[in-house]
């Protein structure tokens, strides 16, 4: 369970005295300056002090209280944690709090976090769908422009691979024979093997053929060429890091005309590139 934003101040009517207490103090404070036997009456423009400073402790005692955000009480209650942004969830009382691409439920008038999904009544996971819509965010961000790009035809595939992963190679495969395509590839290492490929592929004249060869086991059993460029070693950091954004726990993952498959699915990748939904 998680979510939720609730408003952990209470009352500040605590502090406040009866009524007329105030004025009848007031009063007091001048008894001396009348005669014995006249009415009491108040000096013009005397100061009233004990009004203002109840007034002021009312202003201290409640403006506090409701000053505090749900950000500023997380950052209280969990100084240590790294979070991207905090909103409101589903359930009153509970905020949503986005880690990457992960979701974690604070809920401030109690000072804890939960972990977890959230299921509606309908049986809906509502963390799933939010997941959902946080990739999506981060797919329209995607710098394009740090991918191996391979065709130029007139469907978009996006791709996250891994050299060494056997589905990756089958829909590669797949993939290959098309020349509708426009591919854009990142690469999101499962193993240190695997990073040597990618450092050959990044490091070659020719991306796009180096990523085929690979993706063919031609570099299968052949010590890699493993350039030291900074550069190369840079541009596969920022590859990672965007599969890690994106959510990714493996490999193969695509972004086809902008509907995404998990997995090696050739009968609904080819529905795709043809325009149809299975």
């Amino acid at each position: 369970m998680r979510e939720g934003v609730r408003d952990s101040s209470r009352d500040g009517a605590a502090s406040r005295k009866p009524a007329g207490t105030e004025s009848v103090e007031g009063e007091k404070m001048h008894a001396s300056a009348n005669l014995p036997g006249q009415p009491l009456k108040r000096r013009k423009n005397a100061p009233c002090r004990p009004v203002l400073g109840a007034f002021l402790g009312l202003v201290l005692t409640v403006l506090p209280a409701y000053a505090v955000t749900p950000e500023e009480a997380l950052r209280k209650d969990f100084s240590e944690l790294k979070f991207d942004r905090i909103g409101p969830s589903p359930v009153p009382g509970m905020a949503e709090v986005i880690v990457g691409p992960n979701i974690l439920y604070y809920v401030p008038g109690e000072g804890v976090i939960l972990t977890g999904e959230m299921i509606s009544r309908e049986r809906k996971n509502l963390t799933r769908q939010r997941k959902g819509e946080l990739q999506a965010e981060q797919l329209k961000i995607l710098p394009l422009d740090l991918a191996v790009r391979i065709g130029t035809g007139s469907h978009t595939v996006i791709e996250f691979t891994d050299p060494n992963c056997p589905y990756c190679r089958q829909a590669s495969k797949y993939l290959k024979d098309r020349t509708d395509l426009s591919r854009y590839i990142f690469f999101f290492p499962l193993s240190p093997k695997s990073e040597d490929k990618i450092r050959y592929v990044l490091c070659a004249p020719d991306r796009g053929k180096a990523y085929e060869d690979v993706m063919a086991g031609a570099r299968d059993g052949v010590g890699p060429e493993v350039c030291k460029n900074p550069q190369t070693d840079e541009m596969l950091k920022q590859h990672r890091e965007l599969g890690q954004r994106l959510g990714l726990e493996g490999t193969p993952f695509f972004v086809i005309d902008g509907e995404v498959l998990a997995g090696a699915d050739l009968p609904r990748m080819e529905k795709l590139l043809e325009g149809k939904k299975p």
